[in-house]
Order: C-alpha cells, then sequence, then structure tokens
C-alpha cells in the first residue's frame, strides 16, 4: 500500500482500493506550504513529504504530479509524446508490409525527382517507418471529452506511461458538480489509479467514498 506522511499530520494518508483521500488544509499558510512542499521535490529538492510504497520511501520527483488547474492538463509534453509513439511504432509493426511498400514507392518517387533536376542530387533513401509516421502528428484527441473524461483520461495517462504513481490535484471539489465528482471517482477506482484531493475548505458533506483529512485554521487535526 501507498502512504503519504507530512509534519503536520497526526497519521499517514494511505490510498486503499475503495476509497479516496480527501486533505482539507484551512490554514493558508501551511496549504501554500504543503502545496510549495510538494511542487519542490517534484523539481527534485528536498521536503517535508514522503511518499511511500510497501513502507519503502520513493521519490516524490518521480512518482508524483501536483495538479493545480485542472483546466490546463498538457496531453503535448515530449515525455508523454514519446511514450505515445512507442505504441504508435508497436502498432506499426502490425503493418510493416505495407509501411516497408511505401517506402519503396516514396524512393522510387525521390530517385525519379532525382533524375529529373538539371544538376546532380543525392538523397537518403528511407529504411525506417519512423518519420513516415512522425508526419502524422500522432496525438491524444481530447476534443470530443468532458472536463471529467479529460482528467480522467489524463491521470491513467500519466500513471501507465510515465509510471506515476499518485497524482495530487488541488480544489477539484470547486469546479466539478456532484454527479461529476462521482464519476470521477467511480472511474479512478475502477481504473486502481491513485489521486489525492487537496482542498481549503469543506465543500458540502463528505461522500462516502471520500476519507477526508482536515487541518483546520488552528491547526487542530481531524
Amino acid at each position: 500500500m501507498m502512504t503519504l506522511t507530512y509534519p503536520l499530520l497526526s497519521a499517514p494518508i494511505s490510498f486503499a482500493e475503495n476509497e479516496i483521500p480527501v486533505l482539507i488544509i484551512e490554514n493558508p499558510m501551511e496549504l501554500r506550504n504543503f502545496l510549495y512542499d510538494l511542487k519542490c521535490q517534484i523539481s527534485g529538492q528536498e521536503g517535508m513529504s514522503v511518499l511511500s510504497e510497501n513502507f519503502e520511501p520513493i521519490e516524490i520527483a518521480n512518482s508524483l504530479i501536483l495538479l493545480t488547474d485542472i483546466l490546463s492538463v498538457d496531453f503535448t509534453t515530449r515525455k508523454l509524446i514519446n511514450r505515445i509513439y512507442e505504441d504508435v511504432n508497436l502498432a506499426a509493426s502490425n503493418h510493416a508490409d505495407a509501411l516497408q511498400s511505401s517506402m519503396i514507392a516514396l524512393n522510387q518517387i525521390a530517385l525519379q525527382i532525382a533524375t529529373e533536376m538539371e544538376f546532380d542530387v543525392t538523397f537518403v533513401e528511407l529504411t525506417d517507418p519512423t518519420p513516415i509516421l512522425k508526419q502524422f502528428n500522432f496525438s491524444v484527441d481530447v476534443s470530443n471529452l468532458s472536463c471529467v473524461e479529460r482528467l480522467t483520461l489524463y491521470i491513467k495517462l500519466q500513471q501507465r506511461f510515465l509510471k506515476k504513481k499518485l497524482v495530487a490535484v488541488y480544489n477539484l471539489k470547486a469546479c466539478l458538480s456532484s454527479d461529476e465528482l462521482n464519476l470521477f471517482y467511480q472511474t479512478i477506482l475502477y481504473e486502481k489509479l491513485h489521486i489525492l484531493l487537496i482542498e481549503d475548505i469543506q465543500r458540502n458533506h463528505p461522500l462516502p467514498i471520500e476519507h477526508t483529512f482536515i487541518i483546520d485554521r488552528d491547526l487542530c487535526i481531524f
């Protein structure tokens, strides 16, 4: 099981398979300190938060994503695109004969063009389909996805392709309706993804699926 510890917390936050942990920090300074601590560790600096898996600490820089704006999740980072193209190349191996025929045809066209030039030219023959595939600019299509679907897909890709263990989301409950939140939770649990909600106040009554940790303005813990 994965856990997250922080000095202000009296007990670690556990990430069980059937619940969603929600950390509410009502003290503005301590909320800022916690978010900044995570951000610093993600960038490779030292910090006070400790993320563990099976009682062994793991590097937050390699394992955690912090989302402070769910409307600006980025599906076009170089790391993610590179991993997507690994899957593209794997899928392309099922079409090796067709790609080989295409390269032969393109090489023949290039040769014909070279012979029609008024001066001698040379060219590099295609021997690898990768440059051809890159011309298609494969990317994640989120144009028809709702906010919840887009966020869920982003978390799924981060954990599948980039091996992130945990995605922490700031003030998600301020942006989603109860129905959207329930749908999001159900999808997260079905996909067996790990998330932590970080909120500045308690909004409405906690849902049964939530495991809530509260640090109030006086730093009392509930």
